[in-house]
């Protein structure tokens, strides 16, 4: 099967805690470790833009952003 994530890629992540974040794919460990049984990567530099001012958002919401 080709391997089509590579280090030094741009990614964007659709799903999950990071998403609509961009990242850049630092290294791949497409067969596993010790640690992960599985395929995964390391990334690094993921960037999301500040979440717009809503305001019906509370003043602790508002501070945490």
């Amino acid at each position: 099967m080709v391997k089509f994530l590579k280090p030094n890629k741009a990614v964007v992540f659709f799903q999950g805690h990071c998403a609509g974040r961009k990242a850049v794919i630092v290294k791949c460990f497409n067969e596993g470790t010790g640690d992960y049984p599985y395929g995964h990567y390391l990334i690094a530099g993921i960037k999301k833009y500040p979440s717009i001012f809503i305001c019906r958002n509370s003043m602790d919401t508002i501070v945490v952003r």
